[in-house]
């Protein structure tokens, strides 16, 4: 008789009538309506939010209604592992998505290619927990060494023979800064 949903904002309910409508005036058979939510959430992954999902599902056959709920996939949370020298705040700054956001995989995936791209980590991973029914997103990191020494040697007859330490780190303070110290000693230095 009658197809009842809730919690859909990013899907108009249009939509999701369209794919449900062929339930009305059915024999209600698990096997319809498994069908039909499952179009319903390709609805959701076609448009990237890849966690989202039906919640809950009542099937009431004397009053002939089916009733669902949508669970978009927003994140309850997002804790960051393995930066121990990084602060936080680099790794979330660089990371489009936030708590309250929908999961989106085309944002996450921006996210993890911005954290990479910025020198500090040896790989980033994507973790996704439930908490309560509601998605926690784990980023996993694994910091590179930031501290760098170069040593060199130059030699011409200008300048004779000079030597030359850079001292680095790439990630002082743990807040992606530089800072390094060059010393350099020669003959001419010296003189």
């Amino acid at each position: 008789e009658s197809v009842e949903f809730a919690g859909n904002e990013l899907v108009p309910s249009a939509e999701i009538d369209r794919e449900v409508g062929g339930l009305k005036g059915g024999t209600g058979e698990l096997k319809a309506i498994e069908a039909a939510l499952e179009r319903v959430v390709s609805l959701y992954r076609a448009q990237g939010y890849s966690l989202a999902r039906v919640e809950s599902l009542a099937v009431d056959r004397e009053r002939g209604t089916v009733r669902f709920r949508v669970n978009e996939g927003k994140i309850a949370q997002i804790r960051y592992e393995g930066n121990e020298k990084t602060k936080d705040y680099i790794v979330r700054r660089e990371f489009p998505l936030d708590e309250g956001d929908v999961f989106n995989v085309e944002k996450a995936s921006q996210g993890i290619v911005n954290i990479k791209s910025t020198g500090l980590f040896d790989y980033v991973l994507l973790d996704v927990q439930y908490l309560d029914n509601r998605p926690v997103v784990i980023l996993k990191v694994k910091e590179k060494s930031s501290e760098l020494v170069r040593i060199g040697f130059h030699a011409d007859e200008e300048h004779g023979v000079l030597s030359t330490v850079d001292l680095r780190d790439g990630n002082f303070r743990g807040a992606w800064e530089d800072l390094g110290v060059v010393l350099r000693y020669g003959y001419r230095d010296r003189g």
